[in-house]
């Protein structure tokens, strides 16, 4: 949880390795933590791997003891990183199913913290991912309330950060001094991985609220945190959403908007997260139009969307699709 992906990574193998000889059990748990740290690392591929064969272990066969051992269940948190690793690499659809079921599970097992994973990391991630904000509000608000009721407050901590995304989705105001104390005991509190993601929200919030270098300061050290610690998987998405602050409010200088969106979608393409590639393509697409086009921008959109297979009814897809086919130049744009 210290947000040290490469260190996650050396000690799941180093369990893997001892428990070669016990039960199935545990190497499960192996293939949990395993999965989990290598998706934070852009390690999709590998990353699923692991994450499919913690998932595929029967539901009662360890239950009781991964609570015994983490407090919650491992083969349940491991559908949650499944969820988004399968988004990640283009498949929306399946992420959906894997959310859902991995809600259906936690709710069943009637274990506090299996179900505020489920509820905050898994399907309120999954609904912000495919832009059903009226769900995730939901997921939200459920989550909120059960980490309160159980006295979870570092779940409801994380929580109220994701809301802070969720609100600046929706055009909803963010409370910035609440938000600073948020971020301080979210970091104290040793549940680091997700704390640059949550400095993000906080830096587009500062910038929205007019204060430009103040967010660019903060985005840039959620970049840098991102760097030193491996955590490589939201990077594409961190210098989007620097990329739209600086196209937003400093629309003198499209070319830093541009350099972000570059850099953003050559990364997504070296870690094959083609949902990352896809939003970084779109937003270039939407800035250079406001500058008289690019036949190169308008190219990589429609790459990244002819290689979805699945989830055309998603946001991202929806809004996609809607700029090729308004592309300048296309058959029946006048």
């Amino acid at each position: 949880m210290t947000g040290e992906a490469h260190t996650a990574v050396a000690g799941s193998m180093n369990i893997r390795a001892l428990e070669t000889n016990v039960e199935d059990a545990y190497q499960s748990d192996a293939h949990a933590q395993a999965g989990s740290a290598l998706s934070w690392l852009g390690a999709l591929a590998a990353s699923r791997q692991q994450l499919e064969n913690s998932c595929q272990r029967p539901i009662s066969h360890t239950a009781q003891l991964d609570v015994s051992r983490f407090e919650f269940d491992q083969r349940l948190t491991a559908q949650g990183s499944l969820a988004t690793v399968l988004w990640l690499q283009g498949f929306p659809d399946q992420a959906i199913a894997v959310a859902r079921r991995q809600l259906e599970e936690a709710e069943a097992s009637n274990y506090a913290v299996s179900l505020c994973s489920a509820l905050l990391h898994g399907s309120l991630i999954i609904a912000m991912y495919i832009r059903d904000y009226e769900a995730a509000w939901s997921y939200l608000n459920s989550g909120l309330e059960h980490a309160t009721k159980h006295g979870l407050s570092i779940w409801r901590n994380m929580g109220m950060c994701t809301r802070g995304r969720l609100c600046l989705y929706t055009d909803r105001p963010v409370d910035l001094a609440a938000y600073r104390v948020l971020l301080a005991e979210v970091r104290d509190g040793g549940f680091r991985m997700r704390y640059p993601n949550y400095l993000t929200n906080y830096a587009e919030a500062v910038a929205r609220q007019g204060d430009l270098p103040g967010g660019l300061a903060a985005i840039n050290e959620a970049i840098a945190l991102c760097e030193s610690r491996g955590q490589v998987v939201g990077i594409p998405e961190i210098l989007r959403i620097k990329g739209n602050m600086i196209r937003f409010h400093e629309p003198a200088n499209p070319d830093k908007a541009v350099e972000c969106y570059q850099r953003s979608i050559e990364l997504a393409r070296q870690g094959e997260a083609l949902s990352w590639e896809l939003r970084s393509a779109t937003s270039l697409v939407k800035l250079m139009r406001r500058h008289g086009g690019d036949n190169e921008a308008e190219d990589m959109l429609a790459s990244a969307y002819n290689r979805f297979q699945e989830g055309f009814s998603t946001g991202d897809l929806l809004r996609a699709r809607t700029l090729i086919a308004t592309r300048p130049g296309a058959p029946g744009e006048r």
